[in-house]
């Protein structure tokens, strides 16, 4: 992504072919429908006149790429190189998107984040927001039943349960020595909910997996991950599609940004049951699982030059294999934030 421009590209994973492409803003970020019908794209217009935040909104047919409906976006959150988390969220029944906003000309102690809430129908802002004061950077996850939002607050270590009936904060779970909330051991770098709705698997740098039981909101269990690595960068978090795969990129070099390593932990028994090493470091964020769970897809970092590769990795192989996450298609002169794998 060059500074002035991003673009959307939709590829034939088989030909490797390019199928079409959308020119946008920087800082561009993407959610699909969950019918797979649509892309909701964000963006920051650097030319445009809408001060620090500005932006647009926008849905694109998935197929053609036709554009649906477009609106200007104020007060997003924007992250340095758009190396964040997804700054959008869809409700399961796919009727509202919740977007991640801040006033970055607040500077301000604590600094105040929100969520807003967008009509996918019409792409209209509703009145209602959720005040979330110094959360930071946020992981959104929505509940199966689309009743509450679970917000991974990585700025202040801390997981917020937000009704969306009523539009508030309900509860905080924090992390021991952060916060004076009891629950959680270590910072938190990351979480993904279980396939039944019933967890949130906080990944932590304590080296160790909360279980938080969403319905009581406690830790129900503290896994641990072992001690030979280093570091838990933020956000190499995924799950298989079936839930019984955890995925968690590690790093056993004493680097804090990137993982050379990705290892699968059984959600069931919680051991170890496959690593994959990695030709290239992966940044954050980058984690995402193939339909059938045997793939794991990932972005090679560079940080002197252009994150151009997708890597692929089988996720199958025994914790003492030395299977390599290999190169399985690159886009030269191309900075790659995120992938999504389709249906």
């Amino acid at each position: 992504m060059n500074p002035v421009a991003g673009r959307v590209t939709i590829l034939d994973p088989v030909t490797q072919r390019e199928v079409y492409s959308i020119t946008t803003g920087v800082a561009v970020d993407v959610v699909p429908s969950s019918d797979g019908s649509l892309l909701y794209i964000t963006d920051w217009d650097t030319h445009a006149k809408r001060g620090l935040g500005g932006g647009e909104l926008f849905a694109v047919d998935i197929r053609t790429g036709r554009e649906r409906w477009r609106v200007a976006f104020e007060n997003r959150v924007l992250y340095m190189f758009g190396e964040g988390p997804s700054i959008m969220a869809l409700s399961p029944d796919g009727r509202w998107l919740y977007l991640y906003k801040a006033d970055l000309k607040e500077m301000k102690d604590p600094m105040p984040y929100w969520i807003g809430v967008v009509d996918v129908i019409t792409g209209q802002a509703t009145p209602d927001t959720v005040p979330l004061p110094g959360c930071g950077p946020a992981i959104l996850t929505p509940s199966l039943d689309g009743g509450s939002l679970y917000v991974t607050c990585l700025g202040s270590s801390d997981i917020r349960f937000v009704n969306l009936h009523t539009r508030r904060v309900e509860q905080q779970l924090g992390t021991l020595g952060v916060s004076k909330l009891a629950g959680i051991s270590g910072r938190i770098k990351g979480s993904v909910l279980s396939r039944d709705g019933r967890a949130l698997y906080v990944v932590t740098d304590a080296f160790q997996v909360a279980v938080v039981d969403v319905t009581m909101r406690t830790v129900s269990r503290m896994v641990s991950l072992g001690r030979d690595y280093q570091v838990v960068p933020e956000r190499s978090v995924a799950l298989s599609p079936d839930g019984t795969k955890l995925f968690v990129g590690l790093s056993t070099r004493e680097d804090v940004a990137t993982a050379n390593e990705i290892r699968t932990f059984d959600t069931l028994t919680w051991r170890e049951a496959g690593r994959s090493h990695l030709t290239k470091p992966i940044g954050a964020s980058t984690l995402t699982a193939r339909a059938d769970g045997r793939s794991i897809y990932s972005i090679g970092a560079a940080p002197l030059g252009h994150a151009d590769t997708i890597l692929g990795a089988d996720t199958d192989q025994a914790p003492a294999a030395k299977d390599q996450a290999s190169p399985v298609m690159m886009r030269k002169g191309e900075d790659i934030l995120r992938v999504f794998v389709g249906p």
